[in-house]
């Protein structure tokens, strides 16, 4: 909703300026696409960890379940400190403030910092203390 708004008052000349284009492209980039990439690869990765690892072991021992792969309380601190850095860099650079910008970029560091706490505990399973079943040789 706020870039469509963004976008048609930057369409229209109601809001003009490179301030007002720099805090629609964070809006856009930074609160719809970036974010959509983040919550998919959340979603992404540990079907396909899973599906490396534990596939070939399932029914013949027991192993995790993709929810059990996940690290909920930091993925919801993720989104969290994801979406409050894009809104408040979206703002501070639609209102041009420097220092409002530093801190905005230190929300979304401490939100990428998160994000890649959740993704590196999914890849942890790749380890080798995860070992995979044992493959058929080729031929």
């Amino acid at each position: 909703m706020p870039a469509a708004v963004l976008g048609v008052g930057v369409a229209t000349d109601r809001l003009a300026g490179p301030h007002a284009a720099l805090g629609y492209t964070v809006v856009v980039l930074g609160g719809w696409v970036s974010l959509t990439i983040a919550g998919m690869m959340l979603k992404i990765v540990p079907f396909l960890v899973w599906y490396r690892v534990y596939s070939p072991r399932a029914g013949r021992e027991p192993v995790p379940t993709l929810a059990q792969l996940s690290w909920p309380p930091i993925e919801a601190l993720a989104y969290a400190l994801l979406v409050a850095g894009v809104s408040m860099l979206a703002a501070s650079s639609f209102i041009g403030d420097a220092a409002w910008i530093r801190a905005a970029g230190i929300v979304l560091a401490l939100g990428a910092a998160a994000f890649a706490g959740a993704l590196a505990r999914v890849l942890g399973h790749l380890r080798s203390e995860h070992p995979r079943a044992i493959e058929a040789p080729a031929r």
